[in-house]
């Protein structure tokens, strides 16, 4: 895919990474008809997080950094609406943004990859990660009363598909999402996940805790670099 490219965006209140599934319910005849031209022509569309603006009816004015999405399942309703599955793809930053005649935005972007990390801290913070996301996933299950088993073999060995997964996973506000969007490296990204996790899991603790259910301190998750 050329580095440079003219993507429609659908700007909304979530962030979207790599390797995410967003179901959309497309009903804005605007976006009616940007998805049906990327239907047509086998396009992708951008997803940014709203800085400032509405989700639907209005104007909306997304965050510079997002993600494009590839239309993997359609569904067309009889009143011409639309159920889509989309698949996040690639990083992008916004050069300019336009208005189109349609109502939705246009957007000049530039594919935005990853700055390469260093191996041996990669492989590190993914031990770190892999840990603190296991240990977040089982509070998640308890606060929700439903049984989730996340083992080791489940988890991304490699750095960027563990910290997009990371990303996905946590429960935090889209503005702390955008953040991790726009980390320069994986490494950075993971590292900020660490804290993330370690914040996560100890409000879980504490709100189990008042429940009376007992929860491991999270002092004693134990990690190996190797």
């Amino acid at each position: 895919m050329n580095s440079q490219l003219s993507l429609p965006l659908f700007p909304l209140n979530t962030v979207l990474f790599p390797g995410q599934v967003l179901p959309l319910h497309v009903f804005e005849p605007r976006y009616r008809q940007m998805i049906a031209t990327c239907i047509e022509h086998g396009a992708p569309f951008g997803v940014a997080l709203i800085q400032d603006g509405e989700e639907v009816g209005g104007p909306a004015k997304p965050y510079e950094v997002g993600t494009t999405a590839r239309i993997t399942q359609v569904e067309r309703l009889d009143d011409g609406r639309f159920n889509i599955i989309s698949v996040g793809e690639l990083r992008f930053r916004m050069n300019a943004v336009r208005q189109t005649s349609d109502g939705y935005l246009r957007a000049d972007v530039t594919l935005w990859p990853w700055l390469p990390s260093d191996e041996n801290a990669a492989r590190t913070l993914v031990t770190s990660v892999q840990g603190r996301l296991r240990r977040y996933m089982e509070l998640l299950s308890q606060a929700a009363g439903v049984s989730l088993d996340v083992a080791s073999d489940d988890l991304p060995q490699q750095a960027a598909a563990l910290a997009c997964l990371t990303a996905i996973a946590l429960q935090v506000e889209p503005v702390e999402k955008q953040d991790l969007l726009t980390s320069p490296s994986i490494e950075s990204m993971l590292s900020k996940e660490v804290g993330l996790l370690q914040r996560e899991v100890r409000v879980l603790q504490v709100m189990l805790g008042s429940r009376g259910r007992p929860t491991q301190p999270d002092d004693a998750i134990v990690f190996s670099a190797n």
